[in-house]
């Protein structure tokens, strides 16, 4: 095989293996990050619960004030009808006292109900805060174990890097800029093989000319249909 093809090869290779750099990366990260989501999740229930159960506080205090504004209504009723005579009087203030007692029922009721759901939303929040702290420790715990893998990726990162400077010191210039030419648009698939007489570029069949030149190996071959530079895998 042409010294020069090998070389790109060669390139290509190391490209591709900086390329997946950033996507492992981000793997890395991507588990960290679903557990600072769900952390922010529990602390956004927290305080929504934390403003319904204020809520549900000016709603008690406004059902106690209600209590009072019926309880001394109705102690006025007792006075008036120690005052009152007629019997039609009488009726008026019965009806009012019923009335009374009816709301001072449904407002007790109400302030149950309302009890019953600070209670329950009290106790989700002491579970979600033992969620949270949970989270919180798989995060502590998660950072370290990145921290540990990203030193390891970067140490690649590295030793990668210093491979490709060999090559680019190796590679002809000229290959090497004909090279970075097509990999501004073709990115990690520059250099890819030829199966079964088809570019896995393009996938396209490559012309029986351009298959015996590749065969021959020669020089470097580009598909003729998509440009990038080709070559036959069972030769190298």
């Amino acid at each position: 095989m042409n010294e020069h093809l090998k070389k790109v090869i060669e390139l290509s290779e190391v490209d591709r293996e900086i390329d997946s750099f950033g996507p492992k990366e981000q793997k890395l990260k991507d588990g960290l990050n679903k557990l600072g989501e769900k952390a922010g999740k529990i602390q956004k229930d927290i305080s929504d619960l934390t403003e319904e159960i204020k809520e549900i506080g000016y709603r008690k205090n406004k059902a106690d004030s209600s209590l009072k504004d019926l309880s001394a209504k109705l102690n006025d009723i007792a006075k008036k009808s120690n005052s009152v005579k007629s019997e039609r009087e009488i009726k008026s203030l019965q009806i009012e006292e019923e009335i009374a007692r009816e709301q001072i029922g449904a407002t007790n009721e109400e302030i149950d109900r309302l009890d019953k759901q600070e209670s329950s939303k009290k106790d989700r929040i002491v579970q979600l805060s033992a969620e949270l702290d949970s989270v919180k420790s798989e995060m502590t715990k998660a950072e370290a174990e990145l921290k540990d893998e990203l030193d390891e990726l970067e140490k690649s990162k590295t030793e990668v890097y210093t491979k490709k400077e060999k090559v680019q010191r190796e590679i002809n210039p000229k290959v090497n800029l004909f090279y970075q030419k097509i990999k501004r648009w073709a990115g990690s698939s520059t250099v890819v093989p030829i199966i079964n007489k088809a570019c896995m570029g393009c996938h396209t069949l490559v012309t029986e000319d351009t298959y015996r030149k590749a065969i021959r190996s020669e020089d470097i071959t580009t598909c003729a249909n998509c440009g990038r530079i080709i070559y036959m895998p069972e030769q190298l």
